[in-house]
């Protein structure tokens, strides 16, 4: 595959500066200097390597103490370990260059730590600490007059603004991150704060200065050549055009934005401009082109491997026919988009599987350990009380053997009916904590089996009901005898298929039942829960995941990780634990 033209300049600054490490043999701080510069390079292309190159960059400055070439190595590892997901170790990188910049009082670089710390919060949605450290570092970086600096941080104080949906006060963040970059004539800074003000304004509804900050924005990106970004920009005022209605408008931008994606050689971009042309049809009513535009996309989509494109694909075309009452055409490709829905749900719960068996057999192992080591205490209790039994059975016989004798005998009857009693116990013991154990396994089992048929069910429903409705809506409004006889079968298709929704009744009644203790308690301890923060803490307790719950209830992932957060402050947990565990122990 051929390389983009921003690729192809990456690759040959990376290979500029390979050839350049191979001339320098020694550790020394011209090595280091290029081994931290190569981690930056290989963070979009391979953030392994990055983290591999900061290391030994580290490993250099360690030994001849150069503060500055570390604080470079912790952050390109710290950025290298985000951008592959890896939030905790790298916002563990950025407070240790927080803790050295602080230590060298480098005002500079204690800017930037707390301003990685915010961007790290923030893509884990943590939103009020990121907010924290990123005015924190605008307070330093007006303090040493940090103009780029400045407008960096604007940008991302005015991004979690607009997360929290108060896009006015973005949009105040971000105008004066624009004055900063045009006083710097940063054209690439320019270009991209149009487009997040041309995005809070749409989120505003304000449609006129939202386009206009869109064309601002591509005007200054043609400029620079930045391909990639024109498209971006062609897609939005399509989709801007689209809201207002403007068909013909929104179709000649996303056809230029199709055209720039194929130069780009782009096929997930050509794919997804694909559906979004589908979906201009659509509201024109051009079936033959909505069709052939969503399956040239799904045939883009399967010639990368992007299952879930393919998907989207399925579901567009079967609301093309389902638009023009075309039915037996949409239900089959319903079920292609639902059967790829549940192969994709399978495979990330079979991942999730496997690491609650990991998780749980390395509990049982350590419990295990705990009962060895319990049982080796017992048996030097017993040994110690041997000894002394002998000590005071010897003094006896000394002062008296007849009574030694007979407190000696006694002693060790008692000793073998405590054994005896002991064993019994045990034994006891044994076939409860067995019968426990297999009690708790079948528990877990019910467990994983109801979470599974949940969001089995919810995904099924969404499809099937719509196809419902449409139906009836048909059956109402024709109502000759030919036209019901064509469709009533396949209603009564349909009402089988969504006879699911009373499995998904008594679904929720078996989860209710499982966990009315548990919700007891939680009321108990916490009394300001809201009855959706209870929900979501059962769907923990289940150890569902921030993916799975977002899919249930048709929201944004980072919705749910804004909860999560919300619950941890209610619980007053700490950073390092963990609220899965937490809730089970409740």
């Amino acid at each position: 595959m051929a390389l983009s033209l921003p690729a192809r300049a990456q690759q040959i600054l990376i290979d500029s500066l390979q050839a350049e490490l191979q001339q320098v043999s020694a550790n020394n701080i011209k090595r280091a200097s290029l081994l931290a510069k190569l981690a930056r390079a290989w963070w979009y292309v391979n953030p392994d390597s990055s983290v591999a190159l900061g290391e030994r960059c580290l490993s250099i400055t360690e030994a001849s103490n150069i503060p500055k070439l570390r604080l470079e190595a912790l952050n390109a590892i710290g950025v290298a370990n985000n951008l592959m997901g890896n939030y905790e170790a790298g916002l563990s990188y950025f407070r240790h260059t927080m803790t050295i910049s602080e230590a060298i009082k480098d005002s500079q670089a204690l800017a930037t730590a707390y301003n990685n710390i915010g961007i790290t919060l923030e893509t884990t949605g943590q939103y009020d600490e990121a907010l924290t450290f990123y005015f924190s570092a605008l307070k330093l970086r007006e303090a040493i007059n940090d103009q780029k600096g400045i407008a960096g941080t604007l940008g991302n104080i005015g991004i979690v603004y607009g997360i929290h949906k108060d896009y006015t006060k973005a949009i105040g963040y971000y105008e004066r991150a624009l004055a900063a970059y045009q006083a710097l004539n940063d054209q690439v800074g320019i270009a991209n704060t149009y487009n997040s003000i041309g995005i809070a304004y749409k989120n505003l509804e304000d449609y006129s200065r939202s386009l206009d900050y869109y064309l601002k924005s591509l005007q200054v990106k043609e400029i620079i050549g930045n391909k990639g970004g024109i498209a971006t920009s062609l897609h939005n005022i399509a989709v801007l055009y689209q809201k207002m209605g403007e068909y013909d408008q929104s179709l000649a931008f996303h056809q230029r934005s199709l055209g720039l994606q194929r130069e780009l050689k782009d096929r997930e971009g050509v794919g997804n401009a694909l559906l979004d042309l589908s979906l201009v049809y659509m509201a024109l009513k051009d079936r033959q082109r909505a069709l052939t535009s969503a399956h040239d996309a799904l045939a883009e989509f399967k010639a990368v491997g992007i299952r879930n494109g393919e998907r989207k694909a399925y579901r567009n075309i079967a609301e093309i026919h389902l638009q023009f009452g075309d039915y037996e055409q949409a239900f089959p490709f319903y079920q292609k988009a639902e059967a790829l829905k549940d192969s994709l749900f399978n495979e990330r719960k079979a991942e999730q599987l496997a690491e609650v068996e990991t998780k749980y057999e390395t509990a049982k192992k350590e419990q295990q350990l705990a009962l060895q080591e319990k049982e080796i205490h017992v048996l030097e209790q017993e040994k110690a009380l041997k000894t002394r039994t002998n000590i005071a059975l010897g003094m006896g016989i000394v002062l008296l053997l007849v009574l030694g004798w007979l407190v000696w005998y006694n002693q060790r009857q008692k000793i073998r009916l405590s054994r005896l009693a002991e064993e019994k116990l045990a034994a006891e013991n044994r076939l409860l904590a067995e019968e426990q154990e297999r009690t708790r396994l079948a528990l877990e089992h019910q467990a994983r089996e109801l979470t599974n048929f949940a969001l089995h069910i919810v995904q099924k429903n969404e499809a099937i009901m719509r196809l419902h409705t449409y139906v009836e809506e048909q059956l109402e409004k024709e109502p000759s005898v030919d036209h019901k006889n064509l469709l009533k079968p396949l209603d009564q298709q349909i009402d089988q298929i969504m006879n699911l929704d009373r499995d998904r009744e008594k679904f929720e009644m078996q989860v209710n039942a499982m966990h009315q203790r548990f919700f007891q308690e939680l009321e108990q301890q916490f009394p300001d829960l809201t009855e959706n923060e209870k929900r979501l803490c059962a769907l923990l307790r289940l150890d569902f995941s921030s993916k799975d719950i977002a899919a249930v209830y048709n929201i944004a992932t980072k919705s749910i990780e804004m909860y999560r957060y919300r619950l941890r402050k209610k619980f007053d947990l700490g950073s390092e634990e963990n609220l899965s565990v937490f809730l089970k122990s409740i």
